[in-house]
């Protein structure tokens, strides 16, 4: 066989593990994605519940910590909060752009892959007209 075909037929096989490998790590960022997006959920709910409480109103505010609920002042709970889902966000759009760069590159590869596949078929139909 064409050494030439056979290193094609490499790459070919080459360009699916990478491919593999893509899909693989967009699977891993989809699933921290998901659970970023119920942290952000859940903070953004504990925000809303804030939104409501005037820090001046006397309502006191408790985080648990292991088994025991520690009185918090209701400023720096808003504040912790307000971080999180800061970190959060910046975390989501991180793995957003991940996804997307990882796309971007499966995108490539699987059109490097097709035109190498329509390559192949091409010395395959030739060879097979040589041999008649």
């Amino acid at each position: 066989m064409d050494p030439q075909l056979m290193k094609a037929i490499q790459q070919l096989n080459i360009y699916q593990e990478d491919i593999n490998k893509i899909n693989s790590e967009i699977q891993r960022e989809a699933i921290r994605q998901q659970s970023f997006a119920a942290q952000k959920n859940e903070n953004d709910s504990v925000k809303t519940e804030f939104d409501l409480i005037d820090s001046d109103s006397g309502v006191e505010v408790y985080k648990l910590i292991g088994p025991v609920l520690v009185k918090q002042d209701v400023n720096e709970a808003k504040s912790n909060v307000d971080k999180r889902l800061e970190f959060i966000n910046k975390e989501i759009e991180n793995i957003d752009k991940k996804i997307e760069e990882g796309l971007e590159k499966k995108k490539k590869l699987e059109k490097n892959m097709n035109d190498l596949s329509q390559w192949i078929q091409q010395k395959v139909a030739q060879f097979q007209q040589q041999r008649k």
